[in-house]
């Protein structure tokens, strides 16, 4: 497209560095149990209080990599879930595994934690499927206010549903070089997903160099929900059933550097689509719809035409599997592929004058030609059944007899792919597209690029914006800047000095941050009309403004 801007490589560099866990951190070891006891990790972390049986503070759960560790009932904290592994284990593993063990009742827990704080996992290997052949719903429930969702260099296979389900608001989610696979539910082509966002708005989205694989429904789930800035870069996913964003709501976008192979294979019909997008047009893979006024202001904006999005250097491409899928269903009950993007969001995209700031371009679709990757056999047979029976169901792997065997993903695939493949050097700064974690030397080399480019373009000084809109009603924006890594607060407190809520209360890297107040104390009432002091603090500096609330 003609107004195509160039990304810059700081844009991609806001993530890096943000998920190295903890500075300062009192760190618990958790060394393997040798007895292999499968409430091990629940009674470690219950049992682990101050004299006062009180949760310690800032606790950091450090397990053994290459250990072995069970759950059996789903952890639940008023405070922060903070779990890495450390250390090597045999043939240098660099994860600790966390099983599913059954509990007294021989069930299987519903899912791993419900978590009232921050949540990050690190070099953790989670299988959330159990010896009776049952799936875990859900990894973990988050409902804290303004909590920090981390997750860096972790694998998670066989959620019988989600991997987070969040039910707070403002929340925010990093998740980086990390591998997801066999995310499955009965519910249908739409159930199974990595995040889904309950009702309420939310602060930033970051996925940086994962790969996904096997996704029965969409990625990630805001939906109706505004979202402050929504990334998506250099990410390989191969075999999805629906789109990998249920989201129209489009504010502050950047989808970059990805590869969507064998992705929204399941197509859809007349009757999909009326019960789909709004307007009942296809989907497609980025789509835009009009953001309700009220809501506008959530995200600081005042008007539609101040949307943005930046979406380049992407593949979208169906191997010959799905494409013989779908030519099948078309004939059989006009089942479409699935476009880039439908009518209306192609319009507003080529609609210079009424949109000035989305920059959308169409996708390579190519065959990236990689060295080799799970087979589309299984899904599509999944997909088929779903066409011809209307029945709903888990995507399990089958043989021809029907009878259900293990999923083809659960051994090595190698999604790298030749120099000679035009995804090799299509993304931003001349990088293979995709997760770069598949080509390590150049995943080296995009650091080093993008470290370079944030220290020199990044603001490098602390401080505190005015908030924006000011007067406001009910919800501002609160930009803010840190100069380095490490634990920070912003908080609200009124002109006695009392603390209304607090905004961001943990650690966040290098560079400038967007938060969102809704007007609202921590009892979760809407506060009075006035003047209240935002006050932001980290590293030993403190800045403060004075934020109009006007009804």
């Amino acid at each position: 497209m003609a107004k195509r801007v160039a990304i810059v490589a700081v844009v991609f560099g806001l993530f890096l560095g943000l998920v190295p866990v903890v500075h300062a951190q009192n760190y618990l070891d958790v060394p393997p149990d040798p007895n292999f006891a499968k409430d091990y990790l629940n009674n470690v972390i219950y049992g682990d209080t101050t004299e006062s049986g009180d949760r310690v503070p800032d606790r950091v759960y450090r397990l053994q990599a290459g250990g072995i560790y069970y759950f059996n009932n789903i952890i639940k904290l008023k405070t922060d879930l903070k779990i890495v592994a450390e250390g090597e284990g045999e043939g240098g593993f660099n994860k600790a595994i966390i099983l599913t063990g059954l509990n007294d009742q021989g069930k299987q827990p519903s899912r791993f934690a419900d978590v009232h704080g921050d949540i990050c996992f690190k070099n953790l290997y989670f299988s959330l499927v159990t010896e009776n052949d049952k799936q875990v719903r859900e990894l973990a429930r988050e409902y804290k206010d303004g909590a920090v969702l981390r997750m860096e260099n972790c694998f998670v296979e066989w959620p019988n549903g989600l991997v987070f389900r969040v039910y707070s608001a403002n929340t925010s989610l990093y998740i980086k070089d990390s591998y997801f696979r066999n995310i499955t539910n009965v519910g249908g082509p739409f159930a199974g997903k990595i995040a889904q966002f309950q009702h309420n708005p939310v602060n930033e989205i970051v996925l940086q160099n994962n790969t996904m694989a096997n996704i029965q429904g969409p990625l990630i789930a805001p939906r109706f929900n505004t979202v402050g800035l929504f990334k998506f870069d250099h990410n390989t996913v191969v075999n999805e059933l629906k789109w990998p964003f249920h989201f129209e709501y489009w504010t502050n976008g950047v989808v970059t550097n990805n590869i969507f192979f064998n992705v929204s294979a399941y197509g859809e019909n007349r009757a999909d689509a009326s019960n789909q997008d709004q307007e009942g047009l296809v989907f497609g893979i980025i789509n835009l719809y009009t953001v309700p006024d009220s809501l506008l202001p959530q995200v600081g904006l005042t008007s539609q035409s101040e949307r943005r999005m930046e979406v380049h250097n992407n593949l979208y491409y169906h191997d010959e599997v799905v494409k013989a899928y779908l030519a099948k269903w078309w004939e059989a009950d006009s089942v479409r592929e699935e476009p880039w993007m439908n009518e209306r969001s192609r319009a507003w995209a080529e609609d210079d004058s009424t949109y000035p700031y989305l920059n959308i371009d169409d996708p390579i679709e190519e065959d990236p030609e990689f060295v080799e990757y799970p087979t589309a056999d299984s899904m599509v047979k999944k997909m088929d059944h779903w066409r011809s029976t209307g029945k709903k169901g888990v995507w399990w792997y089958v043989d021809d007899d029907g009878n259900k065997v293990s999923n083809p993903t659960d051994r090595p695939h190698d999604l790298s792919f030749p120099t000679t493949s035009v995804a090799y050097t299509a993304a931003e700064g001349g990088f293979p597209l995709g997760d770069l974690n598949w080509f390590p030397e150049k995943k080296a080399e995009w650091v080093s690029a993008v470290e370079e480019s944030r220290h020199a373009s990044m603001p490098a000084e602390f401080g505190l914006l005015q908030n924006y809109p000011n007067p406001f009603n009910p919800t501002t924006r609160v930009v803010y800047s840190l100069e380095k890594s490490g634990k920070m607060k912003l908080v609200v407190y009124d002109l006695m000095g009392r603390k209304v809520r607090t905004l961001v209360d943990g650690e966040m890297p290098a560079g400038q941050h967007v938060a969102v107040w809704d007007g609202r104390g921590s009892d979760g009432l809407p506060v009075a009309s006035g003047i209240y002091l935002c006050r932001l603090e980290s590293a030993g500096k403190v800045a403060v403004r004075k934020m109009i609330l006007s009804k």
